[in-house]
């Protein structure tokens, strides 16, 4: 009656009415059995009970963030809520801007300013930040992105999760960039994801994007406290007194990786803007300088693809059925790939969290045994599976599960197409698999 009071009696007499209706059905229904509360196996132990949101935004401040801009969006808004709450305590600022535009822009500048900035947006606000990514991309700033995937295009499906903002993280960008594409699978491990995008921005002096999703970034997990200690936070590199007294911001390096000075520090200044320029940073037009600055910029991220910690193997590594599964799809696969186990198969799953740029030595390595396997996302286009074909000859049995968001998989449908590949292979008669039993 209190909530309703501003409605009609009407509405009110009804709401009481559906709502007696509902404790006479429980009484005349009860339960089989009592509901008991099962006492906690942690003895005592102190647990954590958070969101993605919050643990990304956790992880940034942990990580060295000093500066957050951006606009609010479903499912993404907690981020920022989180820095305005505690990131003041750091020493650190927040910007809520007037538009997704004016919030990477703001912390863009923070980054040239020395200080380690992210961002953080959904789909729709993705598409808006990339002129602004281009930016950070030529003048090599540091900067981390999150996008919390929902369901697209436009407004789409605002509370509904998806991994269909792929091909936007790794292509939406004019002219030839490359920008690393982080993926976290969980609660708990979007803390280390996040804190990777940050080590990585800073010391590739690029944009990096982490995509989340709806479902990591509102669902509460239980988790044990994070061993903060098993952290290592890298900071950009920054010029020494030899390299100012003739600084060359963009100077061209064995690593390809140049220092980075900041307003203020004698000696360092230099031109960043989104024109093409020369090692010190003054523009140009000559295609000859811009094909080596291209080179720069592209060649700096080549060590990050030999990285065998961004990718979680699990099964025989020779095993002839493979599983490939990223962001939260991945804990489905997890699952499945237990059931398929405890069912006999001979099957193998790869997790990424690095999906661009695309490690083609690593996957080559998993996919060497691989007769037959599934590619499960949830985007109707399989953009995941097609990004892989775009960079690898893909094993011939390879193929995409995939399906539009706000379907959810289940691990029993995925072990049941692991059965049907499996009979693919018997009636084949490829590879050296027995019959079942």
């Amino acid at each position: 009656s209190k909530k309703l009071a501003k409605k009609s009696m009407e509405l009110v007499e009804a709401n009481q009415k559906a709502f007696d209706a509902g404790v006479a059905f429980a009484k005349e229904h009860p339960l089989k059995a009592d509901m008991t509360v099962v006492p906690s196996a942690s003895k005592g132990a102190v647990k954590l009970l958070t969101d993605g949101n919050d643990m990304c935004a956790a992880a940034a401040i942990f990580a060295g963030c000093q500066f957050f801009g951006g606009y609010p969006i479903t499912p993404s808004t907690e981020i920022m809520q989180f820095f305005t709450s505690h990131v003041w305590k750091y020493g650190g600022a927040v910007l809520q801007a007037e538009d997704e535009i004016a919030g990477i822009g703001s912390a863009v500048g923070a980054s040239f300013a020395g200080k380690k900035a992210m961002t953080a947006t959904s789909g729709p606000g993705l598409s808006l930040k990339s002129e602004m990514m281009g930016l950070a991309s030529i003048a090599e700033l540091p900067l981390v992105i999150v996008d919390v995937q929902r369901g697209g295009p436009s407004t789409g499906l605002p509370t509904k999760t998806e991994q269909s903002d792929l091909f936007a993280a790794a292509f939406s960008a004019h002219g030839d960039v490359i920008r690393p594409v982080l993926a976290p699978t969980s609660v708990a491990d979007i803390f280390r994801t996040t804190v990777e995008a940050f080590n990585i921005a800073e010391y590739y002096q690029t944009p990096v994007i982490i995509l989340s999703d709806q479902e990591i970034a509102s669902r509460k997990e239980t988790l044990d406290p994070i061993d903060t200690s098993q952290f290592k936070i890298i900071n950009r590199l920054v010029p020494t007194g030899s390299d100012l007294q003739d600084y060359k911001r963009f100077k061209q390096t064995e690593n390809h990786i140049s220092p980075i000075s900041h307003p203020g520090m004698l000696g360092g200044t230099y031109l960043a803007s989104g024109i093409e320029h020369v090692e010190s940073g003054a523009p140009t037009n000559s295609g000859s300088v811009h094909a080596r600055m291209n080179d720069k910029r592209i060649k700096k991220l080549d060590p990050l693809k030999e990285r065998k910690d961004l990718f979680e193997i699990t099964g025989n590594p020779d095993a002839p059925l493979a599983l490939v599964a990223w962001g939260s799809v991945a804990g489905v696969c997890r699952e499945a790939l237990q059931m398929a186990q405890a069912e006999g198969l001979d099957v193998k799953l790869m997790v990424p969290y690095l999906l661009y740029p695309v490690a083609e030595q690593t996957y080559r390595d998993f996919f060497a045994s691989v007769q037959k396997g599934l590619v499960v996302e949830q985007s109707h286009l399989a953009q995941t599976f097609k990004v892989l074909r775009m960079h690898l000859d893909l094993p011939k049995g390879l193929q995409p599960l995939a399906r539009s968001g706000a379907n959810p998989f289940l691990p029993g449908e995925i072990v049941a197409a692991l059965h049907h590949l499996l009979s693919e292979l018997q009636r084949s008669h490829e590879g050296k698999l027995q019959p079942q039993e």
